[in-house]
């Protein structure tokens, strides 16, 4: 997840570069406007956006529907985030982690250009150990869903665990 973070902020600024170079266009012409990255402004609507993103991500995590969350990927993730990819992430967090109990907002991250929205995630998983079967191991892990600002709305950016398995 880090890498599509990373990734989503190259374009951005790949295609903030180009529309300094072509806001003067060749031959005198003016060109297209292109998208403006900008700091995020308004934290209060950054995270309400990261709010929906995660409630729709726990809600079909929770039901194992792809149809709960779709409504949330944006749509330059929507190529590599799909329902063929949901449900393989989904699997992995159940075989690693158990079943998703609780989640609970823990900070709001400051960076130069985007905001990091950060969430504890709480599972239990019963144990496969035999004669174990009354065990139940809790695990918590650290979700962030980052927002940037691009035509001065915010967007998201990009999300995934924090810390290891």
């Amino acid at each position: 997840m880090r890498f599509i973070s990373i990734a989503v902020i190259a374009a951005v600024l790949v295609t903030v570069m180009g529309c300094r170079s072509a806001e003067n266009g060749s031959d005198g012409e003016k060109a297209e406007k292109l998208p403006v990255v900008e700091p995020v402004g308004d934290s209060a609507v950054a995270k309400m956006l990261a709010q929906n993103y995660i409630d729709a991500f726990a809600k079909g995590m929770q039901s194992g529907d792809y149809a709960k969350f779709e409504p949330m990927i944006p749509e330059a993730s929507r190529k590599t985030v799909n329902r063929e990819t949901f449900d393989r992430t989904v699997e992995q967090y159940r075989k690693y982690f158990g079943e998703l109990k609780s989640i609970e907002y823990v900070c709001e991250l400051e960076k130069p250009l985007v905001r990091d929205f950060v969430w504890k995630f709480s599972f239990e998983k019963k144990s496969s150990k035999p004669g174990h079967d009354d065990e139940v191991a809790r695990r918590d892990i650290l979700y962030m869903v980052r927002v940037g600002q691009i035509d001065g709305k915010p967007v998201l950016a990009g999300s995934g665990v924090m810390n290891g398995r």
